[in-house]
């Protein structure tokens, strides 16, 4: 019977981690960049949160560092829903429900009609003063 639920418990995970995988795909194609990118590991980290999320990379770099990277990978985690939302013309309802229902509000931004807004004079700074990224000129 353990063996049985545990061999439940991984079709569940394998099942959820490949849901995450086409969701984290299709948002990489609606910002532009090739859903494939969100398979390597740390590339797609850097492109999440320097194409995706708008921010500089700086962010990714001092995730890198030890000891800086937990405080800098929390910052990002709970700040990460209300960003998305944003670059996807969304409110911070949308934000909350990233944060606290991800498995429903993820596939409603991948499949749904939301569209990724690159334009950066529209989306200056937030709430944090985090400067926003003008990707056209990298």
């Amino acid at each position: 019977m353990a063996e049985s639920m545990l061999y439940s418990l991984l079709g569940f995970i394998i099942i959820a981690v490949v849901f995450f995988l086409i969701i984290m795909w299709k948002v990489f194609v609606k910002a532009g960049l090739d859903g494939w990118k969100c398979l390597i590991p740390f590339y797609n980290a850097y492109l999440y949160i320097t194409h995706v999320l708008g921010m500089s990379k700086g962010w990714f770099i001092i995730m890198l560092i030890p000891g800086l990277s937990i405080f800098t990978y929390l910052m990002i985690v709970y700040y990460s829903p209300f960003r998305l939302a944003k670059r996807f013309g969304q409110g911070v309802g949308f934000g909350f429900g990233l944060f606290f229902l991800p498995m429903v509000f993820y596939p409603i931004l991948a499949f749904g009609a939301s569209e990724f807004i690159l334009n950066v004079a529209t989306l200056n700074t937030d709430d944090f003063g985090v400067k926003e990224v003008d990707q056209n000129h990298e």
